[in-house]
């Protein structure tokens, strides 16, 4: 006769408690912060932050943000607050638009804006859950997911309330990506 497998029981709580629940089951001291460094915005950044970038992002064009820096313009810019051209395309759950950013245009994805949120809270601040975006995150910069913004939230605070059986079962079927890279604890 076989055992009957394990089945993991419905997480009631927050997504962002299931990922810190899962992390500390992994032995990570979350009493402690972890230091990222985050680009501080430049004014070369800022130059760059035009009219032209930000309409072919709002308009969801790979193609025109491809044709733009086939011409040499910069796409790793932002605002004079920190918001980048992936923050904006991310609030817009839109995978496509922040591969090509990241892949194709090299662009940092460690600006945090003026309250202290990542791309990854943009993510999690989406109208519906926005999947795919978030698990290519994880795979990115999975260290985000402990960063707190001004407010002290982490990204997964940021999630509707009626999505979150929607996001505990993401997180549950994606538990191998929820894991720190940093190794150096901050005192």
């Amino acid at each position: 006769m076989q055992d009957d497998p394990v089945v993991e029981r419905k997480f009631e709580g927050s997504p962002a408690e299931y990922v810190i629940e899962v992390l500390r089951e992994r032995g990570f001291d979350l009493g402690k912060g972890y230091e990222i460094a985050f680009v501080r915005p430049t004014g070369q950044m800022v130059a760059a932050y035009t009219t032209e970038t930000l309409q072919a992002v709002r308009t969801q064009s790979v193609a025109e943000l491809r044709k733009l820096l086939q011409n040499g313009v910069s796409l790793d810019c932002c605002n004079r607050f920190g918001e980048s051209l992936v923050h904006m395309a991310c609030r817009r759950g839109n995978v496509e638009l922040v591969r090509f950013l990241v892949e194709e245009a090299k662009v940092t994805l460690l600006l945090r804006d003026d309250y202290g949120r990542t791309v990854f809270h943009d993510a999690c601040w989406t109208p519906e859950p926005s999947l795919e975006l978030v698990e290519y995150l994880l795979e990115q910069v999975p260290d985000f997911l402990l960063v707190k913004d001004v407010r002290g939230h982490v990204p997964f605070h940021y999630v509707r309330k009626e999505h979150w059986d929607t996001w505990n079962c993401f997180l549950r079927d994606r538990r191998d990506l929820l894991r720190l890279k940093l190794s150096t604890p901050r005192c």
